[in-house]
């Protein structure tokens, strides 16, 4: 039994680390930044070949497996602290150390896989644009009129707003041109986008992402098209 327990708090090292290296990159976004064009690649690469695999969410059914899981494992152990006459403090010292032992492990995977990305440089740091500081007002204005353009714009479509449909051979063109669009960003901003591969470019969408967005190159227009 006392063999058992020390191995369940080994798996709570994870969670330690975890901490420690968000605590160093908090400090450090140069280190952050190392990791997220060296490191990240290589360990989200490993991860997510056998999710790839498969043509569902992995990570969307492991979610819903942990939520599933969690009320059982309460119900379990809520039942063996009633059904204990004497060692009820034991069960629930297992328990909540299996609880924590999870979350560590969670913990873990969650600052490799992107934590460690929310301190990594801004955009801003690869770009020759100033950070600049706006009220409320401002910002409103600016949304605003960004609508009332787009208003516009669409009055000037006028009813058939679906090109596709009439010209679906353009879909082609235009899907390959964003592929392009999406290198060439990779070659003017390198710490902005990073090339996995041959055949995947991933690019941060805003300043300090958790996770970039990755864009599989040459894309699948089969699977883009409406």
């Amino acid at each position: 039994m006392k063999k058992f327990l020390s191995l369940r708090w080994l798996v709570i090292l994870p969670g330690v680390v975890a901490y420690l290296l968000n605590q160093y990159a908090q400090y450090h976004p140069n280190w952050a930044e190392q990791y997220s064009r060296t490191a990240y690649p290589i360990v989200s690469n490993a991860v997510g070949f056998l999710p790839s695999l498969v043509k569902f969410s992995v990570s969307e059914w492991l979610a819903v497996a942990v939520l599933l899981f969690l009320p059982v494992y309460l119900g379990y152990y809520l039942h063996q602290v009633i059904i204990s006459k004497g060692d009820r403090g034991m069960a629930v010292y297992r328990a909540s150390l299996g609880i924590v032992a999870m979350a560590s492990v969670i913990y873990f995977w969650f600052t490799l896989l992107g934590g460690l990305n929310n301190y990594r440089d801004s955009f801003l740091a690869y770009t020759p644009y100033h950070e600049e500081t706006y009220s409320e007002e401002e910002l409103v204005k600016l949304c605003q009129s960004l609508a009332d353009e787009m208003g516009q714009t669409r009055e000037r479509l006028g009813e058939d707003h679906d090109f596709r449909l009439r010209a679906p051979d353009d879909f082609y063109y235009y899907a390959q041109q964003s592929v392009l669009s999406i290198q060439l960003l990779a070659k003017m901003y390198v710490g902005v986008c990073v090339y996995f591969n041959q055949d995947e470019v991933a690019c941060y969408a805003s300043a300090a992402p958790p996770s970039p967005i990755r864009i599989p190159v040459p894309i699948d227009l089969n699977r883009l098209r409406p």
